[in-house]
C-alpha cells in the first residue's frame, strides 16, 4: 500500500490545495484509519458531516515531530 502524505505548505501555506480552501481542512476519517489506530474526534465534523480525526502531514516540527493536523484542521504542535 502506498500512502502520500501531504507537506505543511500543501495544507496551510502559500501552496494549499483547492481542495484545502474549498471544503476545509478538518478530514473525515475512515474505519480503517480507525482499525489501524487512527484517533476519530468526538464530535467535531467536517462540511459532508463525517467524524474528523488527527492526520499525520509529511512535515515535522522545530522539535523534528511530525506535524499533525488535529480534529479542527488545526496544526498540533
Amino acid at each position: 500500500m502506498q500512502t502520500t502524505l501531504l507537506t505543511e505548505d500543501q495544507i496551510w501555506g502559500n501552496s494549499a490545495l483547492d481542495v484545502m480552501k474549498n471544503y476545509g481542512i478538518p478530514t473525515g476519517i475512515s474505519d480503517l484509519a480507525i482499525a489501524l489506530g487512527g484517533y476519530r474526534s468526538s464530535g467535531t465534523r467536517n462540511v459532508e458531516g463525517d467524524y474528523t480525526g488527527y492526520l499525520w502531514s509529511a512535515s515535522a516540527t522545530n522539535d523534528r515531530d511530525v506535524r499533525v493536523v488535529d480534529e479542527d484542521g488545526d496544526r498540533y504542535h
